[in-house]
């Protein structure tokens, strides 16, 4: 058995209903193996991927709404897929910022402030 194999005739003929219903072109639906129930688009390439659990696992009307949630993915308009594609760039700093803390940690910054019970002395910790 693969890992991706063109989908079965049920959940073929599910996409092609709703392309057809939404006057759009018809995608290829592949199965892959996978330990979780999940399906995704790949817009550029004009494809629906389901996993072999959730093919087993849906019903026929589970499986139907799954598929017109990526279908839909696979007809958004190019801008909107222009910025799911460049949305993770946007958290590259972040990352970069956060690795740093972690290989090079910041020494413990002083705290200053009242403790209560030191008749209004500053007490550094």
């Amino acid at each position: 058995m693969g890992l991706l194999r063109p989908a079965d005739l049920q959940v073929s003929q599910m996409a092609r209903e709703l392309a057809h219903h939404w006057q759009r072109p018809e995608p290829s639906v592949w199965l892959f193996f996978s330990g979780q129930a999940n399906a995704l688009a790949l817009p550029f390439a004009r494809a629906v991927l389901v996993t072999e659990k959730a093919r087993t696992l849906f019903s026929p009307d589970e499986m139907k709404a799954v598929l017109a949630h990526e279908l839909a993915h696979l007809y958004e308009d190019k801008v909107t897929r222009l910025i799911r594609l460049l949305t993770p760039l946007l958290c590259l700093p972040l990352i970069k910022v956060l690795l740093e803390v972690v290989v090079n940690p910041v020494p413990r910054v002083a705290v200053v402030g009242l403790v209560s019970g030191n008749h209004g002395r500053l007490h550094i910790s």
